[in-house]
């Protein structure tokens, strides 16, 4: 059975929930109109003040912009990148290096310490250490002992100048290393010097280093009269757990003759390890840097070697009187080329550049990559330039190459090495070095032809030694008077 109800009456003074909806509550809809049309008008009015500051920001930058010149630099690991940067520093100012100079320091005593470390573990594999009767095994052996106290030195700099992960590497690599050559009697002296490098990986100097810090605060007072080895925090600037200029002091006898030894220079030649080319190689050296009272020189900076992984950013404010130099320093390795592509892009604020700067290290013809054995270093050259010349949106950039280490090229040749045995196109060519970079500055010339990048677009090619101040310095004006006058002529000045 249904049942049927009828709807209560609506109580004295109550308004029915209906008649909300009714023509009556005209007024409260004609109120929300009226404040939604004032929201609409604050937020065009919000928009526009923002539309202005927009523009005004952009008008700034584009300002700043015009009083900037911005180059990076492009090449392979270890091509002499961060050494050309060295020298754009050093000439804005000749006094550049005074404040850095203690902090190069501990660089500087790494470099030299893996030098001698990665010679005895090359030469180890040539003793028959097991064997009494063997005296100059055995003298080899006492020699390795002595120079043990260098290995502890170099993992103290290294944890002074990176992450914990790499001081665990490095640690591991050498307790590795030594278990090998330790145990090993036999002869690789057929080793090819690529087959070496693997076993050594760069050392890299962490953002939040000590190290790092203490640079940092030294750049930033470049242009002051400093005496002081510390920053503000009073934080030594080699102050490491143990005293390395008093270990060198202590071994600089026995490193002077392991590197001098006859024996040893053959078992290196034998490995094809040409060490003379090794980033920060100061093994000639050893009386000067072990001595208590060494400082760094300009010549000691420039050569240090320390590894780039992130992109760096060097500021050249007294560069040129009108115009603020800003010089990127971008890792080189394969891995590390994925970081390059924000430089490229027109729209990214912060990156579009004036110039780049290539660097092919041609002395290493013979040597592979680091990251990949199978791939030859002047071949992976060849394709990197290849890659930045087809690239559309370089092509309005100017582009400077340098083919570099031309000295180390020189000595390597007349050590006997053949280009032509690593470059099957040179065959029964000139094995001189005058004759093999006109051949090469002729074939980067051409693949940047093929490559139908536009002839309108500078791109210029020169043969130098960035270690070199003089050379390099003349070249580095060069460049400096080629983007004035692109500063000029923008300025409609020219």
């Amino acid at each position: 059975m249904s049942r049927h109800t009828t709807p209560s009456p609506t109580p004295k003074g109550l308004v029915p929930i209906s008649s909300l909806w009714s023509a009556q509550t005209s007024p409260v809809e004609d109120y929300t109109d009226e404040l939604y049309t004032m929201s609409e008008k604050e937020a065009r009015q919000r928009s526009d003040m923002i539309d202005r500051m927009l523009k005004g920001e952009g008008a700034a930058r584009a300002a700043a912009r015009r009083k900037q010149r911005k180059l990076l630099f492009l090449g392979q690991s270890e091509s002499g990148k961060s050494t050309l940067v060295k020298q754009f520093r050093l000439m804005q100012s000749s006094e550049t290096f005074v404040s850095e100079r203690e902090s190069w320091r501990s660089i500087v005593f790494l470099n030299i310490i893996r030098s001698i470390l990665r010679i005895v573990d090359i030469v180890s594999p040539n003793f028959n250490l097991k064997n009494p009767s063997d005296s100059r095994s055995q003298e080899f052996a006492r020699l390795r002992l002595r120079l043990t106290p260098l290995r502890s030195v170099e993992s103290s700099i290294v944890e002074f100048l990176s992450s914990p992960r790499e001081v665990a590497r490095s640690r591991s690599q050498h307790s590795r290393s030594s278990r090998t050559n330790g145990a090993s009697s036999l002869n690789n002296g057929n080793r090819n010097s690529s087959e070496f490098d693997g076993d050594y990986h760069d050392v890299y100097v962490h953002p939040e280093s000590p190290w790092q810090r203490i640079l940092h605060t030294c750049m930033r007072n470049a242009n002051a009269v400093r005496t002081s080895t510390s920053d503000s925090d009073g934080e030594s600037v080699h102050a490491t757990t143990d005293d390395p200029a008093a270990t060198l002091q202590a071994c600089a006898g026995d490193m002077k003759l392991l590197w001098t030894s006859s024996f040893v220079q053959d078992c290196l030649k034998q490995s094809g390890l040409f060490i003379e080319e090794i980033s920060g190689f100061f093994l000639n050296d050893i009386d000067r840097i072990a001595s208590t009272d060494y400082v760094p020189t300009d010549d000691d900076v420039l050569r240090a070697r320390v590894k780039t992984i992130w992109p760096t950013e060097i500021i050249l404010p007294k560069f040129e009187p009108g115009l603020e130099w800003r010089l990127y320093d971008v890792g080189g390795a394969r891995r590390q080329r994925a970081k390059w592509a924000p430089f490229f892009d027109d729209r990214a604020v912060a990156y579009p550049v004036d110039l780049i700067i290539v660097l092919v290290p041609v002395s290493a013809f013979d040597q592979t990559l680091a990251e990949d054995k199978t791939v030859n270093r002047l071949q992976d050259s060849f394709e990197m330039w290849t890659e930045l010349c087809k690239t559309t949106a370089l092509h309005h950039i100017p582009i400077l190459l340098f083919l570099n280490k031309c000295d180390l090229l020189e000595k390597k040749l007349n050590a006997g090495k053949q280009l032509a045995d690593y470059l099957i196109t040179y065959e029964g060519k000139p094995n001189e070095s005058k004759k093999i970079l006109q051949y090469l500055s002729k074939r980067f010339a051409g693949m940047r032809k093929e490559s139908q990048a536009p002839s309108s677009t500078p791109c210029y090619i020169h043969h130098t030694s960035v270690v070199d101040r003089t050379t390099t310095q003349t070249v580095i004006a060069h460049v400096r008077d080629q983007i004035v006058m692109g500063h000029m002529r923008e300025s409609y000045f020219v």
